[in-house]
């Protein structure tokens, strides 16, 4: 089984209790919130991680997470984390969140992501009506 440093995730070796590459402290991220695992996680190399943790960061509804799911949009070219992070932000439902959506809706975002944008907004219309 591979182990990764939360904070940079780097492979480390299970038993340390400070990460060799970015000096975090293993234990005190341990016992880091469950919701901030969970942003984190949205930056782990294994693909499908992040994808799991935008869907629970949804699915929990954490409005800390929308900033960083934005960046994630942003900064990503994987088009079912991008898809993930549009369909997590529409079900954590801020209002303010509709000027990003849009733009989301531009062709260089993809069909997924066009598509993904166009219900969350509706979502979020639907809640604030």
């Amino acid at each position: 089984m591979t182990f990764y440093c939360p904070n940079c995730w780097s492979e480390i070796d299970p038993k340390l209790k400070v990460c060799p590459h970015c000096g975090a402290n293993q234990e005190a991220l341990s016992e880091e919130e469950y919701d901030e695992k969970l942003i984190r996680a949205l930056h782990h190399p294994e693909p499908m991680t992040p994808i799991r943790a935008a869907y629970i960061l949804g699915e929990r509804r954490v409005k800390r997470a929308v900033s960083v799911l934005e960046k994630t949009i942003e900064e990503n070219s994987d088009p079912y984390l991008v898809q993930a992070s549009i369909v997590a932000i529409g079900k954590i439902g801020l209002a303010e969140s509709v000027v990003f959506l849009n733009t989301c809706l531009q062709p260089e975002y993809g069909i997924l992501a066009r598509k993904a944008a166009y219900e969350a907004i509706e979502q979020i219309k639907q809640k604030s009506v």
